[in-house]
């Protein structure tokens, strides 16, 4: 017989069905439910029928946000989550392994924990985080420590670690930091982990109360950092959602708590080559690892076809011969799939070091950010398995520029920020004139992706699609147009993508504006838009913005949307990487970069004086003047009122017409006129929200029925 439901909360169902009462009581009880359900759901006792009934007839969005907490029982009650919990409930901060053992199964665990022990709930989602987030390169950060010490959490002074950062992070309102020890296990090396957590708005989403009043979303929240210390191997390792967070709490932890100065070193993980495995999969030891290193062999990989999303598993145990069973699978699939590219390895070394007994040392190496050779808690082990990964080339450090070659790279970097996409081909790089080693090897492009099909021209059928056979051991590639046959070849490189790292760009960026003398915490109100600061312009401190990859007109009035919602941020200055799409941004002045780079250094003077040739007209314009700058972008200026930025083709054609009345002596414009000069239905709905927020009445005004004017001066 099927087991009841709710409709819409399926997680929470499961939870009314395999839960008993009681503890499904203990659930509604805690503080993010207890509000929104009645005081009388609360004395069902063992009537879970009486809960469920109650349940279902909750408002819907009441029923979600229960939902929503639901998820987050099933989602501790994973595999990986439940193995955390129960490694973090040894640890002396909650001591509860044994009532935690008591529970049946692994989602009444994360049930009781998270009604019981919401401390230890939450601890393990945090442990999640940063293992989901490790692999992620845009989040997340690993820092190696030369000289790495132990910490004793309860000499450990929380409140003086995050006013530290809060400082350093300019937080108006303070943090918090809150550190937990995931103990030692067989497979696991200890953990140190400390949370930090922004207070007041930046915290997270704010809701009423039932009482009306304000309080805080009761969810993981949105601005947190968190750092986990591996100080048996010498490791710190950060996730958070920009990187000049990470890198400060980094840098903050190694002084503060070790002693250690990371800012003169390159903060980045170490990188893995994986190329040396195309060829064959039989590795060899080095000669002078010989007396260390008594064998080591491939024992399992995975190679992708084509493209990361078509994989083949090949795998074998130490002593048998995983190259000739390469050539058996992979023979026959190479006229179809080309020769496919090595995305995740196993090694198994044979390692003996001071004169011990000879110890297996097993490991993997996976999307060529990650290995698990760093989590190795014996030093010497890993230590050597490193220097052999060295020596075959295999692991690469991803270095910091120097001063000389930063400016050299701007140009460059500017155009790789202003970039549409989030991946750029071979050949845009070879047209921008970069060099695509240097800019790996330094960090500001990523994993390269080769792409699978790509359009050719026929001289006889026109343009088609041709599968990519990518060789990598030659650094081409074959283009089939039918069953194999090559149709031509072409170098590996005009076929490849490789991801733009943005944050890392970004974060050059503000390191080389800082001539500019920009105070201020910089943080990314969006994709695109990056707010950097104030400076000091004509004695008043002036906001500014980073803005990138305007070319659509969408994500151009994206951004002005932006810019403009800014709470008193007016009067300063947006930043773009490449030729300016506009003047203005509302009140707000817009700077090329790349024009200040043709002019000399970015310098403090050099953005007061383009700030200074535009600001007086994004303030006040002494005279009606209409400027087009493109078909779908405009400026209007009006006396007493600040510029006006005109995105979009038919709202420039609606004021094109009206400034042409003004200057022609007409009084005003019909509105059939306007709608058939400008192609538009509707005056209102050719500009959207805009029309009553910011336009009607400010720059267009009604004198009369069915017609319309300039609001030079507000008609009486």
């Amino acid at each position: 017989m099927a087991k009841p439901r709710i409709v819409g909360a399926p997680q929470l169902s499961r939870l009314l069905n395999e839960a008993p009462p009681d503890q499904m009581l203990g659930f509604l009880r805690a503080k993010q439910i207890s509000d929104l359900i009645a005081a009388d759901a609360l004395m069902y006792g063992p009537d879970a029928g009486g809960q469920r009934e109650h349940l279902a007839k909750l408002p819907i969005d009441d029923l979600h946000a229960i939902e929503r907490q639901a998820v987050r029982i099933v989602q501790v009650a994973g595999t990986r989550a439940d193995a955390l919990q129960l490694r973090l409930a040894e640890s002396r901060q909650f001591d509860c392994l044994d009532a935690l053992s008591e529970q049946p199964g692994a989602l009444m665990r994360a049930l009781w924990s998270y009604h019981m022990m919401p401390e230890l709930f939450v601890a393990t989602e945090r442990a999640m985080q940063v293992r989901s987030f490790r692999d992620n390169d845009r989040v997340f950060e690993g820092y190696e420590v030369q000289s790495p010490r132990p910490l004793d959490l309860d000499g450990f002074d929380e409140e003086a670690f995050a006013s530290e950062i809060a400082a350093r992070l300019a937080l108006a309102h303070g943090c918090r930091a809150d550190a937990v020890e995931l103990p030692q296990r067989a497979a696991s090396p200890r953990q140190i982990m400390i949370a930090v957590t922004a207070a007041g708005a930046r915290a997270s989403p704010k809701t009423f109360e039932p009482d009306r009043s304000i309080g805080m979303v009761q969810y993981r929240p949105a601005n947190e950092l968190i750092l986990v210390y591996l100080p048996d191997v010498g490791r710190i390792e950060v996730c958070g959602r920009q990187w000049a967070d990470r890198k400060i709490v980094a840098t903050s932890f190694a002084r503060e708590i070790l002693g250690e100065d990371l800012s003169k070193r390159p903060l980045r993980q170490r990188s893995y080559d994986l190329s040396m495995f195309r060829g064959k999969l039989k590795v060899d030891v080095p000669q002078h690892l010989q007396d260390r290193i008594r064998s080591a062999e491939v024992t399992e990989v995975r190679i992708a076809l084509g493209s990361y999303d078509r994989k083949i598993t090949l795998t074998v145990t130490p002593g048998e011969d995983i190259e000739a069973l390469r050539r058996d699978v992979l023979g026959s699939l190479q006229d179809r799939h080309g020769r496919g590219f090595v995305c995740d390895v196993e090694l198994f070394l044979r390692v003996q070091v001071h004169g011990g007994h000879a110890r297996n040392l097993r490991f993997r190496i996976t999307n060529h950010n990650s290995s698990t050779l760093q989590s190795q808690t014996d030093p010497d082990l890993r230590a050597v398995g490193f220097e052999l990964l060295e020596a075959w080339g295999v692991v690469r450090t991803t270095r910091n520029v120097n001063t000389e070659e930063r400016r050299e790279l701007l140009p460059i970097l500017l155009r790789l920020l202003d970039h549409p996409e989030d991946e750029i081909s071979g050949p845009e790089l070879t047209e921008i004139k970069a060099d695509v080693a240097q800019l790996t090897q330094t960090g500001f492009l990523g994993r390269q992706q080769i792409i699978e099909t790509i359009v050719i021209d026929d001289e006889d059928m026109g343009p088609l699609d041709a599968t990519v056979l990518p060789d990598l051991n030659r650094r081409t590639a074959d283009l089939s147009l039918h069953d194999g046959d090559v149709d031509r070849t072409l170098a590996l490189d005009e076929v490849s993508r490789w991801s733009i790292r943005r944050e890392f760009v970004v974060q050059t960026l503000l390191d080389a504006l800082k001539d500019v003398e920009i105070s201020g915490r910089a943080e990314a109100l969006e994709a695109r838009v990056q707010y950097l600061g104030k400076a000091s312009l004509e004695g008043a401190e002036r906001p500014i913005f980073l803005a990138s990859r305007l070319s659509d007109t969408r994500a151009l009035r994206t951004v002005q949307d932006i810019v403009r919602a800014a709470p008193d941020l007016s009067g300063g200055i947006v930043l773009v990487p490449g030729a300016k799409p506009l003047n203005h941004l509302g009140t707000h002045v817009v700077v090329s970069l790349d024009s200040l780079l043709e002019q000399g250094a970015l310098t403090r003077m050099s953005l007061v004086n383009a700030w200074r040739a535009r600001h007086a007209g994004a303030i006040a314009g002494v005279e009606v003047s209409f400027e087009r700058l493109g078909d779908d972008k405009a400026e209007l200026f009006l006396p007493e009122r600040p510029v006006w930025t005109i995105i979009g083709a038919k709202r420039v054609r609606i004021v094109e017409r009206l400034f042409q009345a003004h200057r022609n002596g007409e009084k005003m414009v019909k509105t059939r006129d306007l709608l058939d000069y400008s192609g538009a239905s509707q005056l209102g709905a050719a500009f959207g929200a805009e029309w009553k927020t910011h336009i009607q009445g400010t720059y267009i005004t009604r004198p009369c029925q069915s017609h319309w004017a300039l609001a030079i001066q507000v008609p009486s």
